[in-house]
């Protein structure tokens, strides 16, 4: 009886641990992401899906709006609530008829999303620095 208490608090820490790390784990994935400056290319869709599968939190295959909006949040942080809004709405576009995003859609969705958004411009400009 006198051990339930201790179970509980080390259950607790093992929690928090656990949270704390997988939050971790999803910025460094998303920090990956935005750090690949072609948008076209093999090095892009292996680190999507490395950050889509980190940020997949209930491990169903799919990203929600809401798991998929913290991800373009983590993508990019500098975005303005207004920007966010609006990024939002064109990632909801392309939602499946239950709200979710498998891979496919989500790359589909957040493409759309930097060009709507014109986030892609500071990609191609130090894309072309570097081929210089």
């Amino acid at each position: 009886v006198t051990l339930f208490p201790l179970l509980l608090l080390l259950a607790y820490f093992l929690i928090s641990h656990l949270l704390t790390a997988g939050k971790a784990h999803r910025k460094r994935m998303a920090e990956a992401l935005a750090a690949c400056n072609d948008l076209h290319s093999e090095l892009f869709v292996v680190r999507l899906q490395a950050c889509f599968e980190a940020f997949d939190l209930d491990s169903s295959g799919n990203l929600d709006l809401s798991e998929l909006r913290e991800m373009f949040g983590a993508l990019f942080p500098s975005l303005d609530r207004r920007s966010c809004s609006k990024a939002t709405l064109e990632l909801k576009k392309f939602a499946d008829q239950e709200g979710a995003f498998d891979l496919d859609t989500c790359k589909d969705a957040i493409l759309h999303a930097i060009d709507v958004l014109g986030l892609h411009e500071g990609r191609e400009q130090s894309e072309r620095a570097d081929d210089a």
